[in-house]
């Protein structure tokens, strides 16, 4: 009964040592764990701070000026485009800067012109627009409605519109943080 008692023993000790190295493992693996969940964690919130980078930069103008163009110059670049696209004088209704206003939440100005113009053919607006925009000035036509004219006779067969853009210049301004 001695030797079964010893035996018993014996096999007790192994089984508890075998545990303990079970354990012992085990809490090496949990810490393990805990690491490689740690650095899981910081890679997620260094790629949430890239996402957000990009989607502010998403947001952000593509072109923008280093300086402001004074009305003066707006008016100029106007004139030279209603040259180059061959519309009259007269045909000028209204042109009208406003003042510029900050984007928020970014180190941007925007300023808007609205430009109305009589009945013109529409391809000759295009070219207008087109002649109007100039990415080192950070100017381009935003947003262009075009309505029909209220005397709708056409000339000489062309059809013609009656058209208010707004030309932007995206300044960069920025502001101390």
């Amino acid at each position: 009964m001695n030797k079964k008692l010893t035996r018993f023993r014996i096999l007790f000790v192994l089984a508890l040592g075998l545990m303990a190295v079970y354990a012992t493992l085990g809490v090496f693996s949990a810490r393990s764990a805990e690491q490689r969940l740690v650095a899981a964690e910081n890679d997620l919130r260094e790629v949430r701070d890239k996402l957000d980078d990009i989607r502010r930069w998403q947001q952000a103008p593509k072109v923008a000026a280093l300086r402001l163009e004074s009305p003066s110059e707006i008016a100029l670049r106007v004139a030279a485009a209603r040259k180059k696209a061959g519309i009259a004088q007269s045909a000028l209704i209204r042109e009208e800067p406003t003042d510029p206003q900050r984007i928020p939440r970014t180190d941007y100005e925007i300023r808007v012109t609205t430009i109305e113009l009589a009945a013109t053919p529409l391809p000759t607006l295009l070219e207008f627009c087109d002649a109007l925009q100039d990415q080192e000035a950070g100017t381009l036509v935003r947003d262009l409605r075009l309505t029909a004219p209220k005397n709708s006779a056409n000339r000489a067969g062309q059809e013609s519109w009656e058209a208010e853009l707004a030309l932007t210049q995206i300044i960069f301004s920025p502001t101390s943080r």
